[in-house]
Formats: C-alpha cells, structure tokens, sequence
C-alpha cells in the first residue's frame, strides 16, 4: 500500500451538522481507496444508566418500571423502596451490592432487564429465611455505561487489521469520564472503506443498551487518506490457508532438508 500525493481531507461532524451534506466530496481517482480514521471525539457525558431497554424488575407476582434518567445507587435505592413500600419488601445498599429484605418469600426473575445494573444473575432468585426473608444480589452493582458505538450508514467499512469485519460499525468509543463530564477520546483505528465516493455521514451513537444517543451533543473529527492498494494486497474475505493446505509439490525433502528443484531450467 502506498499513499497518493493527494492532501488528507479532515471533516468534523456535530450534533448539528449530522446527516447533512458535506461541503467536499470525496470521489476516488482509478485505483484509489479512502482510510479513514477518527482524529478526536468529544461528546458530555449525560447517558442515562437507565434506559428504556434495561428498566424492568420482575417479581414473581408483580413488577416494576423504573423511569428512565441517570441514578445513583443511593437514588436507585430510595426509588424502589418508594415502589416496593406496598408490598413490603425493602431494599438496601452496602458494598456496592443491592440487598432485598420481605416478612415473606419472594423471588426476582431472569426476565428482569435491569440485573447488570442492580447485580442480578442470569437465573431466578429466591429470598432465603435468615432470619427475614432476604435477597442478597450476587454481583456488585453496575451503575455506568461503558462505551459509545459509532455507526456510520454510508460507510461500509472492512477494518484492514481483520479479516471478516464488514460492517457500519466505525468503533466503540469508552467512557472514561464521570456523568456529567467532557468524554474525550483520540481513537487509534483506520479502516479501509469499501465505496468510492463520500457525500453524506449519517452518524448514529449508541449506548451500551443499543439506545440511539439523539439529544448529546457531539463532536467527532474525521480524518481521510487517499491510498493505493494494489488487488493482492486487499484483505481477502477467505481465511489464510493453514500450512497443511500448502502444495508442498515444488519441493523435494532429502535427509530431512528441503532441496531446491529446478523447473523449467530455474530453480525455485
């Protein structure tokens, strides 16, 4: 791969400017492939760690719907308690862990959607008599969200250190930064796009959740290559042979070393 003596094109995107035409279109010449890059993302850290997709607590005879917004455990705490008052089961906070306490049995089930949050298993869990009949969440309690995914409609892109990752996914961005700070990331991956032309960047944010991130404002600086790359030198979509599939036909073992064999007067 060699890169084109053309000037890199860098191009921001905002909140403001998303699904808007861009103002240089990039049109490859013959041979030509575009490797893209992020150069910086910022973007205020106002996720909501309860979402639409992950607000359900379910009992074994009724259930519970969490508003969506962002929690601290205490403040998580002192809502369900408001919300499990009529049927008389309480909740605690130590620990990092969420403990449900009854005058009687009860049961959490998988079909809850918040156990990530509250530190649930997977499975059904019932309260154990000691001495109340009590639920102690298995887990530590998970009350962030971890990452920012990066969709890019137009963009079908084919990561050139992978051999099978064709898709709209440009990257997952951390959140390395409490709620309510800048998240500010310089992301060290390139791709290698698959299209030759680029009018439009319609960009979709998406939490942990899947939730699409509509009212964060956001900044991403994007940055184009113009290269060259030669069809072997593409990524191929096949796997690489193994050596037992390499023909071994060329070459001639004696005594245990490789002799060279001539073919056609060269020797190979």
């Amino acid at each position: 791969m060699t890169y084109s003596n053309r000037q890199n094109v860098y191009y921001t995107v905002t909140n403001l400017t998303n699904d808007k035409p861009i103002t240089f279109p990039l049109t490859l010449r013959p041979l030509e492939k575009i490797q893209a890059s992020i150069y910086h993302f910022r973007m205020s850290n106002l996720i909501d760690n309860i979402t639409p997709l992950n607000n359900e607590l379910h009992f074994d005879t009724f259930s519970i719907t969490i508003p969506p917004k962002f929690y601290t455990a205490i403040e998580l705490k002192d809502y369900l308690n408001v919300a499990l008052l009529p049927h008389t089961i309480t909740c605690t906070y130590e620990n990092y862990q969420f403990k449900f306490v009854s005058t009687h049995s009860f049961t959490i089930l998988s079909t809850s959607t918040c156990k990530r949050v509250l530190g649930l298993s997977d499975n059904d869990q019932s309260a154990t008599l000691y001495p109340a009949y009590t639920l102690v969440c298995p887990n530590r309690c998970d009350m962030s969200q971890h990452f920012i995914t990066i969709n890019i409609t137009e963009l079908s892109t084919h990561w050139i250190h992978s051999r099978k990752n064709i898709t709209n996914t440009f990257c997952k961005i951390p959140i390395n930064c409490l709620y309510g700070q800048v998240i500010y990331f310089e992301p060290n991956v390139i791709y290698l796009l698959q299209k030759t032309n680029i009018r439009s960047m319609s960009i979709k944010l998406l939490d942990d959740y899947g939730n699409e991130l509509t009212n964060s404002p956001f900044e991403i600086a994007f940055k184009f290559e113009f290269v060259y790359v030669l069809p072997n030198q593409e990524i191929q979509e096949e796997e690489k042979k193994d050596d037992d599939d390499v023909d071994l036909s060329k070459f001639e073992h004696y005594d245990g070393n490789v002799k060279v064999k001539s073919i056609g007067g060269f020797a190979i």
